[in-house]
């Protein structure tokens, strides 16, 4: 089964054409990442990995709406809906529960596990948590399974500076791995590792990876 299409970071998988949604849910009590109806978050990515002078850089935006038992994290490009993340809210710990998307392959059934990010008063320096997706489904004739493991660890906190501002912000590392098999043939991949930065009452600010960076540009309240 072919990797999954990741947006802002790993744990989360991207879904699209969820559309809107009853208001069922209150919004979620999580100072690591607000819910907050109105707001827009702006973001740059920039691939650090071509020359200086090549190298890409794209924007997108993001916003939040209540959601079936939570709230969705609608992005946007150039004025178009690109995907959509639905999380599940429980005391605070956020999970995400979009049915996930994975380039031509028909997602016939999928579960999840664990958290993408636990309830802010539980953060600390050493917290730990893992999030962990089964899927399975079709390529043409073939069916196979997948198992993307995700697991994330708070390594402190420290002052990040992003267009955005500067922050007081928790460094979070992720790392990734997919074990799958289409058809007969199996598949083990592990992702480069992940370092993201959460500033309370306003989010995500930084990601980094081996490919490169995503920053904050601004936030719209």
């Amino acid at each position: 089964m072919p990797t999954p299409r990741a947006a802002l970071f790993r744990p989360l998988l991207l879904s699209a054409g969820l559309g809107m949604l009853p208001a069922l849910a209150a919004p979620c009590d999580n100072v690591v990442k607000p819910f907050q109806v109105g707001w827009v978050w702006s973001y740059r990515t920039v691939q650090t990995t071509a020359p200086a002078d090549a190298q890409a850089v794209s924007a997108y935006q993001v916003q939040s709406r209540v959601a079936e038992g939570g709230y969705e994290d609608v992005y946007t490009a150039g004025g178009k809906t690109q995907g959509t993340f639905r999380f599940r809210c429980v005391q605070g710990a956020l999970t995400v529960v979009s049915l996930p998307s994975v380039a031509g392959v028909e997602i016939s059934r999928s579960a999840v596990t664990g958290v993408s990010l636990p309830a802010a008063a539980d953060w600390k320096p050493g917290l730990s948590w893992t999030q962990v997706w089964t899927l399975a489904g079709r390529r043409g004739l073939l069916s196979g399974t997948a198992v993307v493991s995700s697991r994330s660890q708070v390594l402190g906190r420290e002052s990040v500076t992003v267009p955005a501002g500067t922050f007081t912000a928790w460094k979070v590392s992720i790392k990734t791995v997919l074990d799958a098999k289409m058809g007969f043939v199996p598949l083990h991949q592990d992702f480069p590792e992940q370092t993201q930065w959460y500033a309370e009452n306003v989010g995500l600010v930084r990601t980094e990876d081996a490919k490169g960076r995503t920053e904050l540009l601004r936030l719209q309240k």
